[in-house]
């Protein structure tokens, strides 16, 4: 598997499938972020948080291209 790493975000390139999907962080308190991707085609996959935060502090969001 191939990733190129951008700051908060990277693309995935899986070799025995060849489809390719890219993954973005986003701080949740950035929700037009959120609809900047969002309106571009991904989805929110997930929340986590930053260690030593009890709440999640980013969205993770991913778009398929294959």
């Amino acid at each position: 598997m191939m990733r190129r790493y951008c700051s908060t975000c990277y693309c995935e390139r899986s070799a025995n499938t060849k489809a390719a999907l890219i993954r973005h962080r986003a701080p949740i308190a950035l929700a037009a972020l959120h609809a900047y991707y969002a309106a571009r085609g991904y989805v929110s996959i997930g929340s986590s948080s930053h260690p030593g935060y009890p709440q999640p502090t980013f969205i993770e969001m991913e778009k398929r291209l294959a």
